[in-house]
């Protein structure tokens, strides 16, 4: 067999955002980020975040529930559209996470794609 690499295109530019948090601290995110720091919190980038989460983009997982060990506590912080504003989420199957989605968008599975690059394509 052989094997090619192919460049993928992303973003035309580089995000200005250099602040990120444990991904299993997002629910705290929502509800206490300008409280979250460098040492009590593990914020990268900045020694404080400057605003709670508002806007959640998830795409390709089901990871708002499935991958929380307090699902009850994620279902009421994301349920609350005081906390929380907007979610996005874009998948290839129907899943928990979507029911907290206010827009759920279609994805291409891996066999609909021009290509067979990222093996976690759907």
């Amino acid at each position: 067999g052989s094997s090619k690499t192919y460049d993928i295109m992303g973003m035309p530019f580089k995000n200005p955002i250099k602040d990120s948090i444990p991904c299993f601290l997002f629910t705290d995110a929502i509800y206490r980020g300008k409280e979250m720091t460098d040492i009590s919190d593990g914020v990268r980038g900045t020694t404080q975040l400057k605003q709670n989460i508002k806007f959640i983009f998830n795409t390709a997982g089901n990871c708002l529930t499935n991958q929380h060990s307090t699902i009850k506590e994620v279902h009421d912080i994301l349920s609350d559209e005081n906390l929380c504003e907007c979610i996005v989420d874009v998948n290839v199957t129907r899943t928990p996470s979507n029911n907290y989605a206010d827009y759920i968008l279609p994805d291409a599975t891996m066999l609909e794609q021009e290509d067979f690059i990222r093996p976690s394509a759907g």
